[in-house]
């Protein structure tokens, strides 16, 4: 495969000059925040904000809004690359979903997070967080299924229901 190199330079740019891009369509809610504050708190920036120059000269994020608003005034490092605005557009609306189409490799996954040890409650949590999805398998209570058994679902939301 020929991947093109699309970063011209990096840059260490104040957060707050930073302009967020007009499309981007991910929110980003408190606990999130919280773990995102956290992480930042206790090992830094370990990545960079992703941004393309306007015709105006100033710097567009396609990814990394809220790292880029957590650090405030603060100085962050910045790819900057040479995306036009339509490409630029691409990477905002593709970026986060493939990295969320990644499986999880239990095998790996349950000894990285016994490894890692903080204090900060909001990481804790979020380590919770990822330690509770992970859980697949029945309890030793539910060993056994029994078909015949009548059971009903309703959506709260929508009221549709199935059995």
């Amino acid at each position: 495969m020929d991947v093109k190199d699309r970063v011209v330079e990096m840059r260490l740019v104040p957060a707050n000059e930073l302009s967020a891009h007009p499309s981007n369509w991910r929110q980003h809610p408190k606990a999130q925040q919280r773990a995102l504050t956290a992480m930042l708190d206790e090992v830094g920036f370990a990545g960079a904000v992703l941004a393309r120059e306007n015709e105006d000269g100033q710097l567009v994020i396609i990814d990394g809004h809220a790292r880029a608003e957590i650090a405030g005034d603060a100085t962050v490092p910045v790819l900057v690359t040479d995306l036009n605005e339509a490409e630029a557009e691409m990477v905002l609306a593709t970026y986060d979903p493939i990295g969320a189409m990644a499986e999880t490799n239990e095998d790996v996954l349950g000894p990285l997070l016994e490894s890692i040890t903080t204090d900060n409650d909001a990481l804790e949590e979020l380590l919770n967080t990822i330690t509770v999805k992970r859980i697949t398998t029945a309890p030793e209570t539910f060993k056994e299924i029994d078909a015949e058994i009548e059971t009903e679902h309703r959506c709260p939301s929508c009221g549709y229901e199935w059995r």
